[in-house]
């Protein structure tokens, strides 16, 4: 279909924004960042809502913004502080970002968030889709945003057949949504056409026959509207199996902190083996825990929405029994530690992030003292776990040992 064919008459995107605009008016959610003019809080809450549902972003934002309420706060932080109150949204690159634009807002703009678009779009972490919604919602300015649901309204309205994920794809929506914007009415057309898309013009299943725009929707006319926005590339995911660790040593712990560019930059973890096949070693011959197997969904790497599967995944019996490179760091790993203790507390745990599964077990071991191996790592006292922020992962396995143990601040059940 050429563009010319479903390009709007001026007339008619007019009309299109007004719909758009009436069924907002009726139907959107009372969220407290559309009750603020203040950009900082508007940055806030896009930056969270760019991999996060609403339902689930709502509680971080305000905790989020509760400690750091302004540009100044967020800036003077300590970053492991600002990881750890991010800690279950995932997409931890994000909350690094926050801090970095938030120092450099301090050091180049006195504290003040900017109002011009470019040097909006200058601060790190954010593209041309945040910062247009910043400059629109908080000062209406003529910026068009274009995020998934945007993409999905303007491609099924128009039906639009050059894919999304290419260069001439983008400029085509681009102009589109240029097209739709009436003058003076950025503010409440972008937060329409977005709001829409997240209720009315959802991803599977849309219900068209309550759609104020189905009369004139191509999408709709065409019988299956969920072909659209057309897509050319999916990426391949690929599988990980991780070994977790959870090593005692009388009251203290020991950590790693995750600082090469890998999923959980930023964050903490327990010492791992991670295996390119399923692994288990000998000693592994706790069943899995039905109650506590499956930790929740968190989207890591790109704009994928999570798959909120979380089934524990069983022991493959044809693959049960350690390889050697297994064994061999767990030698390394325990080696003059005297005679550790291990079990397995979780087996097999599924984690879907959006472009890799996950398959984590984790072990709980008792040592007698400390070898060279565990030297590397950062030792804290158990009581101390809650100062650290963890992948979400992480997190849901020392919440299953505290509910299951007790306690798990002095290196043995209560």
């Amino acid at each position: 279909m050429e563009k010319q064919d479903h390009l709007p008459h001026r007339r008619e995107q007019f009309r299109e924004s007004r719909i758009l605009q009436e069924w907002y008016a009726a139907n959107r959610r009372d969220l407290p960042w559309r009750n603020t003019r203040d950009p900082y809080l508007v940055w806030i809450s896009e930056i969270i809502l760019q991999q996060t549902r609403v339902a689930q972003g709502l509680d971080y934002y305000i905790r989020f913004t509760g400690r750091f309420p302004d540009v100044r706060s967020l800036a003077a932080a300590d970053r492991k502080e600002t990881l750890k109150y991010w800690q279950g949204l995932g997409y931890y690159s994000r909350a690094r970002n926050l801090h970095e634009a938030a120092k450099d807002i301090q050091s180049r703009f006195g504290g003040v968030f900017p109002e011009q678009y470019d040097d909006i779009l200058s601060l790190k972490g954010i593209g041309e889709y945040t910062a247009a919604a910043i400059a629109s919602f908080v000062w209406n300015q003529p910026r068009p945003v274009i995020d998934g649901n945007v993409y999905r309204v303007l491609g099924r309205l128009f039906g639009v057949a050059t894919p999304v994920d290419t260069g001439k794809g983008k400029k085509e929506y681009r102009e589109l949504a240029a097209l739709l914007m009436p003058p003076g009415q950025a503010r409440p057309h972008n937060q329409a056409i977005m709001e829409f898309g997240a209720l009315q013009c959802v991803p599977q299943n849309p219900d068209c026959s309550r759609c104020p725009l189905s009369a004139g929707c191509l999408a709709h006319a065409s019988g299956n509207p969920q072909q659209y926005p057309v897509k050319q590339n999916r990426t391949k995911s690929r599988n990980r199996y991780l070994h977790y660790f959870f090593i005692t040593c009388g009251s203290h712990t020991y950590l790693h902190h995750r600082t090469e560019k890998d999923i959980w930059q930023g964050l903490y973890e327990f010492p791992l083996i991670e295996t390119d096949a399923p692994a288990n070693p000998e000693t592994d011959g706790a069943p899995a825990n039905p109650e506590t197997d499956g930790a929740p969904a968190d989207p890591e790497t790109d704009g994928a929405p999570a798959d909120p599967e979380t089934d524990g995944a069983p022991a493959n019996p044809e693959t049960d029994g350690a390889p050697a490179d297994f064994l061999r760091h767990l030698d390394d790993l325990f080696r003059d530690a005297g005679q550790p203790a291990i079990s397995v507390e979780m087996r097999n745990i599924k984690h879907i992030l959006s472009h890799q599964t996950l398959y984590a077990t984790f072990y709980r071991a008792e040592i007698q003292k400390e070898n060279v191996a565990l030297k590397k790592y950062l030792k804290i006292p158990l009581s101390a776990l809650d100062e650290y922020p963890f992948p979400k992962l992480i997190s849901a396995f020392l919440s299953r040992e505290e509910k299951t143990a007790g306690h798990v601040t002095d290196g043995k059940p209560a």
